[in-house]
């Protein structure tokens, strides 16, 4: 089980670096776009630290977002 654990403890650091890196490189005061957010989104969901569901949500929200 402490493995398990572990794995997900690494994988959310993964996805925190990997959103952090991401963001410095948008310049200052803009907001990522809906393609870089839904591509977020994806690495998360297939890293597993989205469910399928959350992911689907997050997508559609982005989507009613862009209307």
């Amino acid at each position: 089980m402490n493995a398990l654990a572990e794995e997900m403890t690494l994988r959310r650091d993964y996805a925190q670096a990997h959103r952090t890196s991401s963001n410095q490189r948008q310049p200052s005061g803009t907001q990522p776009g809906a393609t870089e957010q839904v591509n977020e989104l994806a690495l998360l969901w297939q890293q597993g630290l989205l469910t399928e569901q959350e992911y689907r949500q997050q997508v559609a929200s982005l989507k009613n977002e862009a209307e």
